[in-house]
């Protein structure tokens, strides 16, 4: 098998699984571990340096592990145990997105650095996430942004 064959191949790999995630996500359905930069839009404001999310409307955040990834806002939220985490995810390494979130390590999939749930590195990688203040009042969410 020739080099072009190998790329090709991967290439096909790659881009079907993250059409399956973005298909998926499309639904409101977060697949573990799998890299989507689809983001719902009902639910989420974005004013300023603030975005709320409302957790009647972005339901998968009320699960234990639910995470919501915004490329818009520059942010990752998390629910560890129904403890809500946010942080910035654009990796400390080279400024590129944090897409990834398995339920248990946050990862950046350009170098390879992960992060655990509170954003503390893991592994290879040299320095923590970005952490954003969080609060919640009722069914609200509301991160400060950088």
């Amino acid at each position: 098998m020739n080099e072009t064959s190998k790329t090709r191949r991967a290439f096909l790999k790659d881009s079907c699984s993250v059409l399956a995630a973005f298909g998926l996500a499309a639904y409101g359905i977060n697949v573990a571990g799998c890299d989507t930069t689809e983001e719902p839009t009902d639910g989420i404001t974005i004013s300023g340096k603030t975005m709320s999310i409302d957790l009647t409307i972005v339901t998968a955040l009320n699960a234990d592990k639910g995470f919501l990834m915004s490329n818009n806002a520059k942010a990752i939220v998390i629910n560890d145990g129904g403890t809500f985490r946010a942080f910035s995810n654009v990796c400390p390494h080279e400024g590129n997105p944090v897409t990834s979130f398995d339920g248990s390590q946050i990862r950046c999939v350009h170098h390879g650095w992960t992060f655990s749930t509170t954003g503390t590195k893991t592994g290879v990688a040299q320095k923590n996430l970005t952490t954003l203040a969080i609060t919640k009042s009722g069914n609200t969410l509301t991160v400060t942004l950088l």
